[in-house]
């Protein structure tokens, strides 16, 4: 039986399958990172996704005077696209788990996302969800994995 690791954050997703690396090495359990396409490319601010900077104009108070609301605001925008790239995760942890058909798996995710994806992941794939680590591991290594976890 096989098992994953999943590590994710809003920009990057990970995954690791723990199997035996060879049956003379005494058959320790390692882990081996899984090649996964990258997420869509991200803006990396705000700046960068409203593409009416140089348009804004306050309204609702007399020429010269800064006040009222713009047309151009960001209202929501940062939790609509936060959320919008957590389906997106839980969907891919969703292919990823049904390509291995891993009865037991473990996400480890940043604690601002880690409640959220869980319950956006569906129910097949949360019923073998063994695990569920705090961390942001997605830049570490992977002997650092290794580590992390005990193999």
């Amino acid at each position: 039986m096989e098992k994953m690791i999943v590590v994710a954050d809003l920009g990057r997703l990970r995954a690791f399958r723990l199997a035996p690396e060879d049956p003379l090495d005494g058959g320790n359990v390692h882990a081996h990172e899984v090649e996964i396409s990258p997420l869509d490319e991200q803006p990396e601010s705000v700046h960068e996704m409203v593409t009416d900077q140089a348009g804004r104009f306050a309204r609702g108070s007399r020429v010269g005077r800064m006040t009222g609301m713009s047309r151009s605001e960001a209202n929501g925008m940062l939790a609509e696209q936060e959320a919008r790239l957590i389906k997106l995760l839980a969907s891919r942890i969703e292919s990823l788990a049904a390509g291995f058909g891993t009865s037991e798996w473990t996400l480890v995710a940043p604690d601002r996302i880690c409640k959220r994806l869980e319950s956006t992941l569906g129910a097949g794939v949360k019923d073998s969800l063994c695990q569920v680590e705090k961390a942001d591991l997605t830049h570490a290594s992977l002997q650092d994995i290794e580590k992390r976890f005990g193999w």
